[in-house]
Protein backbone atom coordinates (compact mmCIF):
# COMPACT_ATOMS: atom_id res chain seq x y z
CA UNK A 1 0.00 0.00 0.00
CA UNK A 2 1.17 3.40 -0.95
CA UNK A 3 0.50 6.99 0.12
CA UNK A 4 0.30 8.07 -3.19
CA UNK A 5 -2.41 5.64 -4.04
CA UNK A 6 -4.21 6.78 -0.28
CA UNK A 7 -4.22 10.63 -1.02
CA UNK A 8 -4.98 9.76 -5.00
CA UNK A 9 -8.33 8.22 -4.12
CA UNK A 10 -8.86 10.38 -1.45
CA UNK A 11 -9.02 13.26 -3.92
CA UNK A 12 -10.62 11.86 -6.15
CA UNK A 13 -13.69 10.82 -3.83
CA UNK A 14 -13.37 14.54 -2.48
CA UNK A 15 -13.54 16.08 -6.28
CA UNK A 16 -10.09 18.07 -5.39
CA UNK A 17 -6.69 18.12 -7.05
CA UNK A 18 -3.60 16.80 -5.26
CA UNK A 19 -2.62 20.88 -5.20
CA UNK A 20 -5.65 21.62 -3.17
CA UNK A 21 -4.85 18.90 -1.16
CA UNK A 22 -1.60 19.38 0.13
CA UNK A 23 -2.35 23.62 0.44
CA UNK A 24 -2.45 25.42 3.57
CA UNK A 25 -6.22 25.97 2.89
CA UNK A 26 -8.84 25.51 5.89
CA UNK A 27 -11.81 25.12 3.75
CA UNK A 28 -13.87 22.47 4.98
CA UNK A 29 -13.76 19.73 2.19
CA UNK A 30 -10.06 20.27 2.46
CA UNK A 31 -9.41 19.98 5.75
CA UNK A 32 -12.34 16.43 6.06
CA UNK A 33 -10.04 15.33 3.19
CA UNK A 34 -6.83 15.74 5.22
CA UNK A 35 -8.11 14.35 8.40
CA UNK A 36 -9.86 11.23 6.38
CA UNK A 37 -6.22 10.61 5.13
CA UNK A 38 -4.69 10.61 8.46
CA UNK A 39 -7.43 8.33 9.41
CA UNK A 40 -6.76 6.00 6.80
CA UNK A 41 -2.81 5.86 6.79
CA UNK A 42 -2.76 5.39 10.05
CA UNK A 43 -5.25 2.30 9.47
CA UNK A 44 -4.03 1.11 6.68
CA UNK A 45 0.02 1.72 6.49
CA UNK A 46 0.80 -0.16 9.74
CA UNK A 47 0.29 -3.10 11.75
CA UNK A 48 -1.96 -3.63 14.66
CA UNK A 49 1.26 -3.91 16.40
CA UNK A 50 2.91 -0.83 14.54
CA UNK A 51 0.54 1.61 13.52
CA UNK A 52 1.97 3.40 10.51
CA UNK A 53 3.29 7.09 12.97
CA UNK A 54 1.80 10.33 13.81
CA UNK A 55 4.97 11.68 12.91
CA UNK A 56 5.43 10.35 9.47
CA UNK A 57 1.48 11.18 8.95
CA UNK A 58 2.52 14.86 10.02
CA UNK A 59 5.61 14.84 8.07
CA UNK A 60 3.34 13.82 4.64
CA UNK A 61 0.79 16.71 5.50
CA UNK A 62 3.45 19.33 6.52
CA UNK A 63 1.54 19.52 10.10
CA UNK A 64 2.46 18.49 13.33
CA UNK A 65 1.95 15.47 15.65
CA UNK A 66 -1.15 16.73 17.27
CA UNK A 67 -3.09 17.97 14.56
CA UNK A 68 -2.74 14.83 13.24
CA UNK A 69 -3.87 13.35 16.51
CA UNK A 70 -7.07 15.98 16.12
CA UNK A 71 -7.98 14.96 12.08
CA UNK A 72 -7.94 10.99 13.78
CA UNK A 73 -10.18 11.74 16.85
CA UNK A 74 -12.52 14.02 14.22
CA UNK A 75 -12.83 10.68 11.94
CA UNK A 76 -13.87 8.48 14.57
CA UNK A 77 -16.00 10.52 16.52
CA UNK A 78 -17.96 11.61 12.69
CA UNK A 79 -18.01 7.43 12.52
CA UNK A 80 -19.33 7.46 15.97
CA UNK A 81 -22.08 10.12 15.39
CA UNK A 82 -22.69 10.48 11.76
CA UNK A 83 -22.20 7.04 10.70
CA UNK A 84 -19.79 7.96 8.31
CA UNK A 85 -17.96 4.25 8.44
CA UNK A 86 -19.96 3.79 5.35
CA UNK A 87 -18.07 6.76 3.61
CA UNK A 88 -14.40 5.62 5.04
CA UNK A 89 -15.18 1.95 4.03
CA UNK A 90 -16.23 2.90 0.68
CA UNK A 91 -13.02 4.79 0.35
CA UNK A 92 -10.86 1.90 1.88
CA UNK A 93 -12.11 -0.14 -0.47
CA UNK A 94 -11.31 1.91 -3.83
CA UNK A 95 -8.19 2.10 -2.56
CA UNK A 96 -7.70 -1.41 -2.61
CA UNK A 97 -9.56 -1.48 -5.83
CA UNK A 98 -6.28 0.58 -6.82
CA UNK A 99 -4.11 -1.20 -5.36
CA UNK A 100 -5.10 -4.03 -7.19
CA UNK A 101 -5.20 -2.85 -10.60
CA UNK A 102 -1.71 -1.21 -10.04
CA UNK A 103 0.20 -4.60 -9.44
Amino acid sequence: MQVDLIIMVICQEHNIKKEQFFSRSRKTNLVKARQRFSYIARKLLGTEEIPFSLHKIGNILNQDHSTIIHSINVVKNDIEIYNENTIIEKIIEKIYQNNIQHQ
